[in-house]
């Protein structure tokens, strides 16, 4: 982890209180004091910042990006975008900040205009066949932390009139938990949009009521139980995935592919 929840004060997440010891009550404060910028900060008293940095240097390095182009993007920061996010607000205390930190080195890409059509990241760790609970809620705490972060940065240097932001898995779970406390592969699953000027929307509806309020989306066991098809716990997919890539391309203003056909006008994002 980037932070032991354990050692590190929560105050100060990011300088290490050795008087917390291995006490995991230690209480968080309701609001925590603003964290001091990174470059205050030695390495030998600030590991968890070390960490960040190591861990950016490799992310980097995985694009092909030098590190006298990575100081160079990062030196510009303070004139480009003043206000940038510091490194520590791209993790938490709860998660290892593997998904904040790429999308903090997509942000300083798109400051720099290096801006290619698309940037894919990856956050891990969600096959979660044992123990999902506590897996979840620290990959959740990570995406939560690095999302805002990422839109916070997007609207103060200017580029979220020109982002889309989409959360996705490859594959869902089944609703029906196993013996090991946790769920096995499945069939439906929840995309998220982010963007600017987005219909603010659930598209896609229940399968039996045809509702899309949220609180009917929200399944219950019985929806994962159906004697007939033999679903065993799955959630049966509403909304071609197809059908839904074709909004994606129409909300960026391109034009749909002949597999995926046009987004039904009901379905439009924007």
């Amino acid at each position: 982890k980037i932070v032991d929840t354990q050692r590190y004060n929560f105050a100060n997440p990011f300088v290490m209180d050795p008087s917390m010891g291995d006490d995991p009550s230690s209480p968080s404060p309701s609001s925590p004091s603003p964290a001091p910028s990174e470059s205050t900060l030695s390495d030998d008293e600030n590991p968890a910042l070390e960490e960040l940095l190591n861990k950016e240097q490799v992310i980097f390095e995985g694009l092909g990006v030098v590190q006298s182009k990575l100081d160079e993007y990062q030196a510009n920061l303070a004139t480009l975008c003043p206000g940038f996010p510091a490194i520590e607000q791209w993790a938490d205390t709860s998660s290892d900040g593997e998904i904040g930190m790429q999308l903090r080195a997509v942000a300083i890409l798109m400051v720099n205009s290096v801006k290619p059509k698309v940037f894919q990241v990856q956050q891990g760790k969600y096959d979660t066949h044992a123990n999902e609970k506590a897996t979840l809620e620290a990959n959740l705490s990570d995406l939560r932390t690095g999302v805002h972060t990422f839109v916070q940065a997007a609207k103060t240097c200017g580029f979220w009139s020109e982002s889309l932001l989409l959360v996705f898995s490859e594959f869902g779970r089944r609703f029906e938990e196993n013996s090991n406390g946790g769920t096995d592969h499945g069939w439906g699953q929840y995309f998220t949009l982010f963007g600017q000027g987005l219909k603010q929307q659930v598209v896609g509806s229940h399968v039996d009521t045809g509702s899309s309020a949220i609180s009917s989306l929200i399944p219950s066991h019985s929806d994962a139980i159906n004697q007939e098809m033999n679903t065993k716990g799955d959630l049966p997919m509403k909304t071609d995935i197809e059908t839904f890539n074709a909004c994606i391309l129409d909300a960026l203003g391109l034009p749909g592919l002949e597999r995926t056909g046009t987004c039904p006008e009901g379905m439009r994002l924007r």
